[in-house]
């Protein structure tokens, strides 16, 4: 009996997981696999020799250590008052320079009072950056993005349930929104489990779905293992990843529809010569409500929708050919957008 190739892989997934699939695709050469960070180059020796730099970035300011390490003079060239390029902090005193105007940081000082303009965090796969920050003892913090300043929490507050199972009148329901409540909002359940449970969950997930359904909230379950080795493949390679690991979709995609559903929210679309766009909006919204949301205008001067169902948009290759199958409709202002719609409008300017 000969073994193929999606046969072996499927056999390594079984017995080892994603982990194991993975690699194992990558070293058949199935996968393109990112190059792991190697460390700085190998720079012959500068000898004093000067070299001149335009720009103090992060990209600047490596190059000027590494040909100073190496023997070199480097001398960096910066048209601002600071280095660092984009990434910068701001705290107590600092100045910022617009075209026209300077603005001056006033708030107060502290050891953890400022701002980032740039970028506000590094991710843990820049290992290079990072690789930088242990070499100079750059000082690094845990990102909290929350402000508990801005919270009030109490347990007998609503009798102690969340308000989302607060019964309300329809009068009542716009005051009831300003107050911004965080349990008014609608849960979701997100299960991270080890990859072998990705498609039918484990025990534990199986309790967090049980108390979901009590609350009439949603759950997925999802392995973030197998989500990060999938997410730098093409498509093709993650159909087939996937498939060897016996999932019909990746947990992303499951989590996005759970979320949809959740909010009642559907998609419809707009197809042109040049780009497809997707547009998000809730469910029972009309037609020109839909048109409102590329722009007021559309849904102030709304004419009529052409409209195609998408399972008719996709059978018949597009608009032509569902406009030849008398597929393609005209709706009005009172039709309801239905979820995968292709629509063009027709508006007054």
């Amino acid at each position: 009996m000969t073994l193929s190739r999606r046969g072996l892989i499927q056999l390594v997934g079984r017995a080892g997981g994603a982990g194991a699939t993975y690699h194992t695709m990558a070293a058949m050469g199935l996968l393109r696999v990112p190059e792991a960070y190697a460390g700085p180059p190998q720079l012959p020796p500068g000898k004093g020799r000067r070299i001149v730099i335009i720009g103090a970035g992060i990209a600047g300011m490596v190059l000027a250590w590494e040909l100073r390490k190496a023997g070199y003079t480097p001398l960096i060239l910066e048209a601002r008052l600071r280095p660092g390029g984009r990434n910068w902090s701001l705290r107590r005193g600092d100045s910022v320079m617009e075209t026209d105007s300077v603005q001056r940081i006033a708030w107060d000082a502290g050891p953890h009072m400022y701002f980032n303009p740039g970028p506000a965090r590094l991710p843990y796969h820049h290992t290079g950056i990072l690789s930088y920050c242990r070499e100079l003892d750059v000082p690094l913090e845990v990102m909290s993005n929350d402000s508990r300043g801005a919270l009030l929490q109490s347990d007998a507050a609503f009798d102690g349930k969340p308000t989302r199972f607060l019964e309300r009148k329809p009068e009542e329901e716009r005051n009831f929104r300003m107050l911004g409540l965080l349990t008014s909002k609608p849960v979701l359940y997100v299960c991270n489990v080890e990859e072998s449970s990705a498609k039918d969950g484990n025990s534990f997930s199986k309790q967090v779905f049980e108390q979901a359904k009590k609350e009439g909230a949603v759950a997925v379950v999802i392995s973030a293992k197998i989500e990060s080795e999938i997410a730098t493949l093409s498509r093709e390679e993650r159909t087939e990843f996937l498939e060897t690991l016996g999932l019909e979709e990746a947990g992303l995609d499951r989590l996005i529809r759970a979320g949809y559903q959740l909010l009642d929210l559907i998609t419809y679309f707009t197809v042109g010569p040049k780009e497809a766009r997707a547009w998000t909006i809730d469910r029972g919204t009309k037609a020109p409500g839909a048109a409102g949301v590329i722009h007021t205008d559309f849904e102030k001067g709304f004419i009529r929708a052409e409209t195609i169902a998408y399972d008719d948009y996709v059978t018949l290759n597009g608009e032509a050919g569902a406009r030849d199958a008398g597929k393609l409709r005209l709706e009005g202002k009172e039709y309801i957008v239905a979820d995968g719609d292709v629509m063009h409008f027709r508006f007054n300017t």
